[in-house]
């Protein structure tokens, strides 16, 4: 990654491998698959491991952002300032009332529609 872009100041990354190409899996959250491999989130407001900083095919290193403020793909329209959750893709979605329930972050930005990419202050 040639450094941050517009909207991201990151303060902690790491990467994990993975098994399968999360080529188009570039600013979702991801999990661990129980075998130390990244993922992309697939539970409504399940725990995160970190945001997907590329788009790696299988079997290549998985960059996430684990602390800062990384671009995340929004799941629904999100007020600026919402604390944030993942959906069941792996999309930031306003914090559900329904368990589980983990806070990943705090919306940084707005997003008036699923699809967009906002900043998001990483809270995982």
């Amino acid at each position: 990654m040639a450094g941050p872009g517009k909207g991201e100041f990151p303060v902690l990354e790491a990467t994990k491998p993975n098994l399968v190409s999360l080529a188009a899996a570039q600013f979702l959250f991801a999990v661990d698959d129980g075998a130390g491999n990244a993922a992309v989130n697939a539970v409504l407001g399940g725990p995160s491991v970190g945001v997907i900083q590329n788009d790696p095919a299988a079997n290549e290193a998985t960059s996430l952002m684990v602390y800062g403020i990384s671009k995340v793909v929004a799941g629904a329209a999100i007020a600026s300032g919402a604390l944030v959750s993942s959906d069941a893709s792996g999309r930031a979605i306003t914090q559900p009332g329904v368990a589980p329930n983990h806070q990943l972050g705090i919306a940084w930005e707005a997003a008036t529609a699923a699809g967009q990419i906002i900043s998001v202050l990483l809270t995982l």
